[in-house]
């Protein structure tokens, strides 16, 4: 029988759920993911899920010799000792696709908050100040150029949302083909041209070796005057120094940070005072029913391996990083 540890809290009833789904599976559950698991245990265990992580992993990989699948509660997988993982031939799955509707809806919420200067009127209403803003600061994104640097899941979601808002949309893959609502896709090698034609860059890069500080003082040098940048992918891929130069000079008018490079910010860091700054707490993937839907993914990926000893579904590439 296949064994598996399940890292972290799950309610009681994602609980009942994961091993009534996993009759083939012998399920196992530690609430506090850093702690060491039992040594008989990590034996015998098969597979590790939830929030695994890199100390637990390499704490847990002299005595965890049947260890071959871990199912990561996150789409990033940084977090991870890859190399490690990979000389073991460890395979590693993911939680891609699960967070494109509440990340997408959080783009496009702020690329309207900030055009709408909806940071300015809660400004405004907790001095208790009743006044219209200059119209000249007022616009919209209709019609706009909006650039997405990560056009997967999530950034074709954005893409297909936009839409409606009648934006043209640009998109960096790492190939140049074309999707269903991307009108232009660019290559690493062409990205300057999303940079110098988009009034909005999103950035929904994944961490790995070639991306970070992907926008770095150049590029942010290529952007429109004016433009507003998003990022919500990795904190690693954008040069935090970078970025507020370009804000402090007033190249870019705006910028919506879920994620930054350190995270949290150090207490005092010009970021959290800038007021055409947007600051989050890594929470846009967040959302009520993510433990049931990540859930979904680790049963039919526990199927799958038990069957076929390769899961289903967001196998990730250890070598490239996600």
């Amino acid at each position: 029988m296949q064994k598996l540890l399940f890292l972290g809290e799950l309610s009681p009833a994602l609980k009942q759920k994961l091993t009534a789904a996993l009759p083939e599976w012998q399920v196992s559950f530690q609430q506090d993911p850093s702690a060491k698991a039992p040594a008989q245990l990590l034996a015998e265990v098969t597979a590790l899920a939830g929030q695994v992580s890199g100390p637990f992993i390499k704490a847990a990989l002299p005595e965890a010799r049947q260890l071959g699948w871990i199912q990561s509660w996150s789409a990033g997988i940084n977090h991870l000792p890859l190399p490690l993982l990979a000389q073991h031939g460890i395979l590693v799955s993911t939680q891609s696709g699960i967070h494109a509707a509440s990340i997408s809806e959080t783009i496009v919420g702020t690329m309207i908050a900030m055009v709408r200067q909806f940071q300015t009127c809660q400004r405004k209403q907790a001095a208790g100040v009743w006044q219209q803003d200059d119209r000249t600061r007022l616009s919209t994104i209709h019609g706009k150029r909006v650039g997405i640097l990560g056009a997967g899941h999530i950034g074709q979601e954005t893409a297909r949302l936009l839409k409606a808002f009648n934006l043209e949309t640009w998109g960096l893959r790492s190939h140049q083909t074309a999707t269903e609502w991307i009108d232009h896709v660019v290559t690493p090698a062409t990205v300057d041209a999303l940079l110098r034609a988009c009034d909005f860059v999103v950035n929904i890069l994944p961490a790995t070796p070639e991306t970070r500080g992907f926008m770095n003082r150049e590029r942010f040098s290529l952007m429109r005057p004016k433009s507003r940048y998003i990022s919500v992918g990795r904190g690693q891929t954008t040069d935090t120094a970078a970025l507020t130069e370009a804000l402090q000079s007033g190249k870019l008018a705006a910028a919506a940070l879920d994620v930054t490079d350190p995270e949290p910010l150090p207490a005092g860091h010009p970021l959290w005072y800038l007021p055409q700054v947007f600051l989050m707490p890594h929470q846009a993937g967040l959302f009520d029913q993510y433990d049931n839907q990540a859930l979904t993914v680790l049963i039919d990926n526990a199927r799958a391996f038990a069957q076929t000893g390769q899961p289903a579904v967001n196998l990730a590439d250890l070598k490239r990083g996600y």
